[in-house]
Order: structure tokens, then sequence, then C-alpha cells
């Protein structure tokens, strides 16, 4: 997981908000949940704690129904 910084601004410094649970759990996804946090500079919300972008890749890659079936 990494802790990202504002996608705003790019302050570190962020205000827990939520924590974001998905049912079913982590068995087949890369998160079973993440937290909502507020930029405590310019206030946009946002995911924290995420997966690296290729692990999210990844799995829609692997996962994704509708794209095209490679020819």
């Amino acid at each position: 997981m990494i802790h990202r910084p504002c996608p705003a601004c790019g302050a570190a410094r962020s205000r827990w908000l939520h924590h974001q649970s998905f049912l079913g759990g982590s068995s087949c996804a890369p998160l079973d949940g993440y937290d909502v946090v507020i930029c405590e500079t310019c206030g946009c919300g946002f995911a924290a704690a995420v997966p690296e972008p290729a692990v999210l890749d990844a799995y829609y890659r692997e996962r994704s129904k509708y794209a095209p079936e490679a020819r």
C-alpha cells in the first residue's frame, strides 16, 4: 500500500474522514477498503493507502469482462 500525497496540490498532510469497506473481503480484489482523507492544505478529498498502480493495473487487466478480446 502507498500513502498518497494530495492529488490536487501535492501536500503530504491529510485528515482522516471515513473508511470505505467493500463487501466480500479481499479474496479476489487487491484491497478490501481504503481510507478517505481530506487534504489539510486545499481541502481536496481522496483515497489514501491504496495499492501501487501496477497492482491495480494487473487486477483490472486480468478481471475486465468488458474489454475487447485480443485478436
